[in-house]
């Protein structure tokens, strides 16, 4: 799932870490993190891909499937994002500073919140909690991402390095992706895992 996150300039120096944080916190919890650098060019993005929307005249906003924004200081663009947002129906994530007021945020969004919208106030210590709740918004479980944060460490035999050394041989692939993608695949083929997990979707 690709999001598109907006930081506000204002500050952007100072709150760097804090941006760069939320970002990390996405893309921990399975989310791609599509944004605008300072210098206008857009990152997450293959260069291809950017040229032929820009070609075409459309927005990068219609391909992505969510919008987070950072809305502790107001910004313009964060009106033209909720609009986009409440058109396309996107999931919707506007994180504000604990203890900072964002009445014209609230303002723009009319008195009833739409319910995929998200509109929640953070502490860096609270935020991986904040992020998870959004990501169910897209029907996902943050406890089955698919993106590797997590370190495990595995002792294996000569004989199983000679083997892997061999297997990638050629291709561009590490030791660790080829038993990523190896482990993946006996995942989606393990039928009892497979019904455990709709099993689980519907409790």
């Amino acid at each position: 799932m690709r999001v598109y996150f907006f930081r506000p300039e204002i500050n952007q120096e100072k709150n760097r870490p804090v941006y760069q944080n939320i970002a990390k916190k996405l893309e921990a919890a399975g989310l791609m993190v599509i944004t605008k650098e300072e210098d206008d060019s857009i990152f997450g993005m293959e260069e291809r891909e950017i040229a032929r929307i820009q070609a075409s005249g459309e927005s990068v906003l219609n391909y992505v499937d969510g919008i987070v924004m950072e809305t502790t200081a107001d910004n313009p663009e964060i009106g033209y994002l909720l609009a986009h947002a409440v058109l396309q129906k996107k999931p919707t994530l506007c994180l504000y500073q604990k203890g900072s007021l964002i009445k014209k945020t609230l303002g723009r969004l009319g008195q009833k919140i739409p319910d995929f919208i998200k509109v929640m106030p953070y502490q860096e210590e609270e935020l991986e909690k904040t992020i998870a709740e959004y990501v169910q918004l897209f029907g996902m479980d943050p406890e089955l991402s698919e993106v590797p944060n997590i370190k495990f460490t595995l002792r294996i035999s000569k004989k199983i390095s000679h083997f892997l050394h061999w297997k990638i041989n050629n291709t561009k692939k590490t030791k660790a992706d080829f038993l990523r993608e190896l482990i993946e695949e006996i995942i989606k083929k393990d039928e009892k895992y497979q019904k455990y997990l709709i099993q689980r979707k519907k409790n």
